[in-house]
């Protein structure tokens, strides 16, 4: 474990830029996976048959 002051100097040296340009990325990130998501759950709709399930698998 580090000492309280080991993580303030860290955290001191941290960019606020780069906090920014990473919380966009993940933003970014997930909303690419909710998107192909949305679209998978779609097409899970008009799964009927066994034939049909064999294209998500």
């Amino acid at each position: 474990m580090t000492c309280p002051e080991d993580r303030e100097r860290a955290a001191a040296t941290i960019d606020p830029r780069s906090l920014e340009k990473a919380k966009r990325a993940i933003t970014v990130g997930c909303g690419e996976s909710l998107k192909r998501l949305d679209r998978l759950e779609e097409g899970l709709k008009n799964v009927r048959t066994d034939r049909d399930a064999s294209r998500f698998s």
